[in-house]
């Protein structure tokens, strides 16, 4: 069902947010067929015979049982060594590991890539395995986090976009499955002028799934590899939050859910905002999947905007499934593609009354608001015709270009090229706001500097420079690729150590 829904196998990790998922079975019934049905029919056929022929069996003494499960336990660690050695080897030094099937055996990072080499029998167990195996030891080391960090450069922190937002109120929407086909006249004018008469980012490409990803990243400069490691027992000192509630802003975030969705309450506290603000949990009557009403409510929107703010929205009104959707069917939208269009319609419509009322305020001037969206609504079923017009780097069109706009009204509209990772954002936005930052904390680099690079990594460590994906059968084991290769691999396994190693509990005074 996950992966008819995301495109992604299921992981034992994947449990831990097995409530949310459940918050959306309308949509996981709606993805039952025929074949699925026989499936589990069939299952349950086999189950009942072999329960029923048990009781048949003849007794075994101890000794004979003994034996048994010496030879069973002979065959099954005789087979994984055989496994193992029918694995190509790699030359580590290389770091061109990706190409290999020995690198996701040892290595989840990709649960597809790693299932077509384990099958399923095998990928359960040690996925099992890996699971408590990382629950219970620490990845790396301190001293090994500052040997990697040591080589990184940071002679080119300063640049002329530097401070240009200094002692602006800053405003981070992030908002939920809105693509780049929704922003027109029609669906959304208000985040399409915007775009158009500000900072348009074209080339940020995603690869994440899970609003919750996109968010831990976005504030933290470091991926959200959860999967692994609990991001919630940590302390991000070096967060967006953190740094500018130690620079005299008041950090908020509000988002309409509750706050145990996704441990919000948790992992907002540890991201260090200072108020957090669920509207289900502390409205009487809250409004079903209506964006508008976080700045429509008077209590709320004050609260967002007192002394000087740095405010994170999350939205959530777009959210899927498109069928069988009960607020479409309520307004008599039966039509998947009018259900999302009208979805996201509510997304505009609350950034219509935010600028109006910070209009209103006298506060438009003197904040920067910043827009981009979790990931790109997978739960919409895309024809042919609407994916040719879609810019992406992978054939699946998973990892796909998505909306970043940088809006104030006395900026000059202006478009930039430069390649945007997720983990590119907090240092960006320290640098643009003049706060000192160390840019060896983070994963991701300030986009202006020079020494930016011109390439998208992700999580499971693939890469793409647009003209090479690295996960695609046609990518050479040249030179460049291995280098690029172990450019990626660092700091992805640097990333996990930072994580692992609650690194940045004891960096702020």
């Amino acid at each position: 069902m996950l992966y008819m829904i995301k495109d992604n196998v299921l992981s034992v990790y994947d449990l831990a947010n097995a409530k949310e998922g459940f918050a959306y079975l309308n949509f996981i019934v709606a993805k039952i067929n025929i074949s699925l049905i026989i499936i589990i029919i069939i299952s349950l056929i086999f189950l009942i015979i072999s329960f029923s022929n048990i009781k048949k069996l003849p007794k075994i003494n101890g000794r004979k049982k003994l034996i048994i499960l010496i030879v069973c336990l002979g065959l099954f660690f005789g087979l994984k060594s055989l496994t193992l050695m029918s694995l190509k080897k790699y030359d580590e030094s290389k770091w061109s590991k990706l190409n290999y099937p020995r690198y996701y055996y040892n290595n989840f990072i990709n649960p597809n890539r790693s299932l077509l080499v384990l099958g399923l029998y095998e990928y359960t167990a040690r996925d099992l395995y890996l699971y408590y195996q990382n629950m219970h030891s620490i990845y790396g080391s301190v001293e090994k986090i500052e040997e990697v960090m040591a080589t990184f450069d940071d002679s080119d922190t300063k640049n002329n976009m530097t401070g240009i937002f200094k002692d602006k109120n800053l405003i981070m929407i992030m908002m939920e499955s809105i693509d780049n086909m929704e922003i027109n006249e029609k669906t959304m004018p208000t985040l399409k002028y915007m775009r158009e008469n500000g900072w348009n980012f074209t080339n940020r490409y995603s690869k994440n799934i899970a609003t919750i990803v996109t968010e831990f990243t976005s504030l933290t400069g470091i991926y959200n590899i959860g999967s692994s490691y609990n991001i919630n027992k940590n302390n991000y000192t070096m967060s967006l939050p953190a740094l500018f509630n130690k620079n005299g802003y008041i950090a908020r975030s509000v988002h309409e859910n509750n706050g145990h969705y996704y441990n919000r309450d948790v992992l907002h506290k540890a991201l260090n905002f200072t108020e957090s603000y669920f509207l289900y949990d502390i409205l009487d009557k809250p409004q079903f999947y209506v964006d508008e009403q976080i700045v429509a409510n008077d209590e709320i929107y004050k609260k967002l905007t007192k002394d000087k703010f740095m405010t994170f929205i999350v939205t959530i009104s777009a959210h899927g499934p498109y069928t069988n959707n009960s607020t479409c069917r309520s307004e008599s939208i039966n039509s998947e593609k009018e259900c999302l269009d009208m979805l996201s319609k509510r997304t505009d419509d609350m950034l219509a009354t935010l600028l109006k009322r910070l209009k209103e305020d006298k506060l438009l001037d003197d904040t920067i608001i910043v827009l981009y969206s979790d990931h790109y609504p997978y739960a919409y079923d895309f024809t042919n015709e609407e994916k040719a017009k879609l810019e992406k780097l992978d054939d699946n069109y998973s990892i796909r270009a998505l909306p970043f706009i940088i809006y104030n009204p006395n900026l000059k509209a202006k478009e930039y090229d430069m390649f945007v990772n997720d983990v590119d954002l907090a240092p960006t936005f320290l640098n643009l706001f003049g706060i000192d930052y160390n840019p060896r904390y983070y994963i991701g680099t300030d986009i202006f500097r020079k020494s930016h690079k011109d390439l998208f990594f992700f999580t499971d460590a693939s890469w793409s420079d647009k003209k090479i994906y690295s996960l695609s059968s046609n990518a050479n084991n040249d030179e460049y690729f291995a280098d690029t290769t172990a450019y990626v691999n660092e700091r992805i396994d640097l990333n996990k150590m930072l994580i692992s190693n609650d690194y940045y509990r004891n960096l702020l005074d």
